[in-house]
């Protein structure tokens, strides 16, 4: 419970676990350690986060249940309800209890804007937390097939554009939608990139036995959505292995809809052997994966959403060395620069080239991963997020409520970071 005159916070979020959302980890601890009172709420995990209340760090954590049978685009449509509902009874039980001064959403979906007006109803300043783009994220799932329910997404969006105080968007493509499509001030738009925390990433020993006798290990981290282009990275690891290149083992540590179709690929292929799908694993078997990796790769597709889109995965590579083959993607390209070597969008066999190139050139290798590291270092580690998601909240305790805040708290963070 916060004490007298302590700031408090309430995260919601509804398609992903606490504290398995690096990106609200980060978050709340930032708030948490600079005198914030931070609760979660997020949906249970079957791997982690199984617990309906814990405490994290002085974080409080209360979660709910959502059913794990649900499939296609009605099953999300009852699951994004009864989250709605659920995250609104939680947060009512935390008011009760508790006391709070700032409700930060998470997308996707965009539909809790109305928890946003209700909330600032209550005097409540509210920010929206814009991890993905929803239309574009839409479209890569579902293209045309659903046109009447792509326009209600764009709406749901805009609806919450207009309620929130602040957004908080994760790279400069997305702050330009925001200003564009929410017609937001761009003084209200705070760019807070998913840049990893040296307390989760750091370099560690290798583990030879994670090569599995081979001489090298390539890895992909991540989750595995219709999305993310993760069957992309199981037929260049197939490309690979029919050039004649029996040395390699292809590691897939992450989870999602597509992991038993990849396993499916995989044996249809008849690269098993040489894959490893490692699932969901804690941050420590994943740091050891990567510094024992001589190749991250990163094959998330052009398809209307990727390029817009900052990948967790590319910044952890980049803050353990571990040089990156990605596609040629706007965000990725911003992020990565000379930390990755980038093949034609969506050519596997392209793809596959670049991996063997990197892999007989180990001088190119440490070369690559040095920059990543000091790219990491000097511009996109988390130390230099944080200053923006702290200015976010500022500005929006102080629309809601000035004398709080202090009247002359004021976004004094550039409007748009250049990261050239």
């Amino acid at each position: 419970m916060p004490t007298d005159g302590q700031p408090g916070a309430l995260i919601l979020i509804e398609n992903d676990v606490f504290p398995a959302d690096l990106r609200v980890l980060d978050e709340a601890r930032s708030l948490r350690d600079h005198g914030y009172h931070v609760t979660v709420i997020s949906p249970t995990g079957r791997k982690r986060g199984t617990t309906f209340y814990e405490s994290i760090e002085g974080i409080e954590v209360y979660r709910f249940r959502l059913p794990d049978n649900l499939s296609g685009v009605s099953g999300f449509v009852v699951e994004y309800l009864l989250a709605a509902a659920k995250l609104l009874w939680l947060s009512l039980r935390v008011l009760r209890m508790d006391r709070f001064d700032v409700v930060q959403i998470c997308n996707p979906p965009d539909i809790f804007f109305l928890h946003g007006l209700l909330y600032k109803a209550l005097g409540k300043a509210f920010i929206f937390d814009q991890h993905d783009l929803a239309p574009e994220l839409f479209w890569a799932r579902y293209g045309k097939k659903l046109p009447l329910l792509l326009k209600a997404v764009y709406l749901s969006e805009k609806l919450t554009y207009k309620v929130a105080d602040a957004v908080l968007v994760e790279n400069d493509s997305v702050r330009d939608a925001a200003i564009r499509r929410g017609g937001i001030d761009p003084n209200r738009v705070f760019v807070v990139r998913n840049g990893p925390n040296k307390q989760r990433m750091h370099i560690v020993p290798a583990d030879p036995s994670l090569k599995r006798g081979r001489s090298h290990l390539v890895t992909f981290e991540g989750l595995m959505g219709p999305q993310d282009g993760v069957d992309l990275a199981v037929r260049a690891a197939h490309w690979i292995v029919q050039s004649g290149r029996t040395d390699v083992t292809f590691a897939f540590c992450g989870d999602g809809e597509e992991l038993e179709p990849l396993k499916a690929l995989a044996e249809e292929l008849g690269i098993s052997e040489y894959v490893d799908f490692a699932g969901f694993v804690d941050s420590e078997t994943l740091v050891r994966y990567l510094c024992s990796s001589d190749v991250g790769l990163t094959p998330d597709p052009l398809n209307g959403y990727n390029e817009f889109s900052t990948a967790v995965k590319v910044m952890e590579y980049m803050a353990v060395g571990l040089p990156i083959v990605a596609f040629d993607l706007r965000e990725t390209h911003v992020s990565a620069q000379d930390a990755a070597v980038y093949a034609e969008p969506n050519d596997y066999a392209a793809f596959g080239k670049l991996v063997l190139d990197l892999l007989d050139d180990p001088a190119k290798r440490e070369r690559m991963g040095e920059i990543g590291r000091q790219r990491i270092e000097d511009v996109l580690s988390w130390k230099n997020s944080e200053p923006h998601l702290l200015s976010a909240y500022q500005s929006a305790i102080a629309r809601r409520s000035p004398v709080r805040a202090g009247t002359s708290v004021r976004n004094e963070l550039p409007a748009q970071e250049q990261l050239g």
